[in-house]
């Protein structure tokens, strides 16, 4: 018999080694660290954010407890978390409607779960006619894809500047992990593969009844970091107080340091050409 603790660790390593985790392999895949991301925005929305969060595999795995059973309590009993179910209060909310202290305690619990066990969080954003702006001048699509794959190279670049810059990991040491559902993978492993940087993995956030994954609670962290900066970002309110922000924004920006950025005009002119790519012709 295998105990729930045991099956959680071994689906941490999993996160960390990708198809190469073997339990032998235990001792150096628990110095690793691995980023969670998810995507909020695309063709629906003018913005595209990839937002996610890091920590080691030690307090990965402390962190699924925790989360589940945040999720898993009398008061709340729900089998994930989804900022869009959540919000309208729709699917597995549909009986929260209305219940703000239900609603503002759940998440402050989540927020704390957060801030105990990851140590960084990263996101990037792009509004779609930036993009376009700058597409019509310069090879973007040819050179990434989408919006989707630059935002989600970005937050795999800072993760290595964390990690390899700031805390002397070395960059096999340093792991990605995807929305499994998120649309412009072939584009994201393209560009990240040509950064030099290891291969993302990509999982589902949600239980997934046909393959039977159980969902991973630390891409519920990210869709809530992805779906709270991504209002921020419709909201038009860039040049504004941060306390006039959404309260969860604020909060989620408390939790753990955070690096979240935006690709400006500036910001796409100033990589592009360190990556030697010009104007088309």
């Amino acid at each position: 018999m295998v105990c729930e603790s045991q099956l959680s660790f071994a689906h941490a390593l999993m996160a960390a080694w990708g198809n190469s985790y073997k339990a032998g392999n235990i001792v150096m895949a628990v110095n690793r660290v691995t980023g969670y991301f998810d995507a909020s925005g695309g063709v629906e929305h003018p913005v595209m954010i990839v937002a996610g969060y890091l920590s080691t595999v030690q307090k990965w795995n402390l962190f699924e407890k925790s989360w589940r059973k945040i999720l898993a309590r009398k008061e709340f009993d729900v089998p994930y978390f989804h900022m869009k179910e959540f919000a309208p209060s729709t699917d597995v909310f549909k009986t929260w409607k209305g219940d703000e202290r239900r609603r503002r305690k759940f998440l402050n619990l989540l927020i704390s779960a957060i801030a105990d066990h990851a140590k960084a969080g990263f996101a990037c954003g792009i509004k779609h006619d930036t993009w376009d702006a700058i597409d019509s001048r310069y090879p973007l699509t040819e050179s990434f894809g989408c919006a989707y794959a630059l935002t989600g190279r970005d937050c795999v670049n800072k993760m290595h500047v964390w990690g390899e810059q700031l805390h002397s990991y070395s960059r096999n040491e340093i792991r990605s992990v995807f929305e499994a559902g998120d649309k412009g993978k072939g584009h994201l492993l393209k560009v990240v593969e040509e950064a030099h940087k290891p291969i993302p993995i990509f999982e589902p956030g949600r239980p997934d009844a046909k393959t039977g994954h159980p969902g991973t609670p630390a891409l519920q962290a990210a869709d809530f970091a992805a779906w709270e900066l991504l209002k921020a970002m419709l909201s038009e309110k860039e040049l504004a107080p941060f306390e006039e922000y959404r309260v969860s924004l604020q909060k989620l920006s408390r939790a753990v340091p955070v690096s979240w950025t935006q690709y400006k005009e500036q910001d796409f002119l100033e990589l592009l050409s360190s990556m030697g790519i010009w104007q088309r012709t």
